[in-house]
């Protein structure tokens, strides 16, 4: 991990300010725990990335560093989640606000906005974590109670699998099998068909419209 050393504290100072003055010992403490090269800018932007999410710190100009890019790559991968895919996928009613909660979110400041993601890697904790909250925050005190609403409202629906459309099947246009009429629905017709044109002997009919039933079948499999 001694690839980039000054540019990766460079970067974590410039997405920290408040931490610039202990930065080289929480630079070396996520070191330990990140073991991953960082040898490229797109590294490099990783290692920003993990390392708010390993401190839980917000990332602060995140667009002057092109962090706001990487995050939209790394969505458009399925590697970051945002609020809104973690809705659908799991019928959360507000994601939003249990990232915000979430100590191991991704969290992105935009001018005077604050973004939240999560990391793929931190889904299935998250999920457990946002089961937790309810029944936890219903044994505090009283004046947490509204926060325990919060939390209740947001995964009143919430599934720990995510949810799949059934699949459509396509439409279909092909006439039903010969053999699955039945012989006096088939004789029916015949004699409709015969009366139709003329024929004496309605068998006769029957038996052309078997015969050419069964070839187009043929043809279609």
């Amino acid at each position: 991990m001694t690839e980039y050393i000054a540019e990766k504290h460079f970067c974590l100072c410039k997405a920290f300010p408040q931490y610039v003055p202990e930065m080289i010992e929480l630079m070396v403490a996520f070191d330990g725990a990140y073991q991953r090269p960082v040898t490229d800018m797109s590294e490099l932007r990783d290692y920003v990335i993990n390392f708010a999410v390993y401190s839980n710190l917000a990332i602060d100009k995140g667009d002057e560093m092109g962090i706001d890019k990487r995050v939209k790559e790394l969505i458009a991968q399925g590697r970051v989640l945002t609020a809104g895919a973690i809705e659908k996928k799991y019928n959360i009613k507000n994601a939003q606000f249990l990232l915000a909660e979430y100590d191991s979110a991704l969290r992105l400041v935009t001018g005077t906005r604050t973004k939240s993601y999560l990391i793929r890697d931190k889904e299935s904790d998250f999920l457990f974590w946002a089961q937790k909250q309810t029944e936890t925050l219903a044994r505090t005190p009283y004046d947490n109670l509204r926060r325990a609403k919060k939390y209740q409202t947001a995964t009143r629906d919430m599934v720990l699998k995510p949810i799949k459309k059934a699949p459509v099947a396509p439409k279909t246009y092909r006439q039903p099998d010969v053999w699955a009429i039945s012989d006096s629905e088939m004789h029916e017709v015949a004699c409709k068909m015969a009366r139709k044109r003329n024929v004496v002997d309605p068998d006769t009919t029957l038996l052309d419209m078997v015969v050419a039933t069964v070839r187009k079948n043929m043809k279609q499999r």
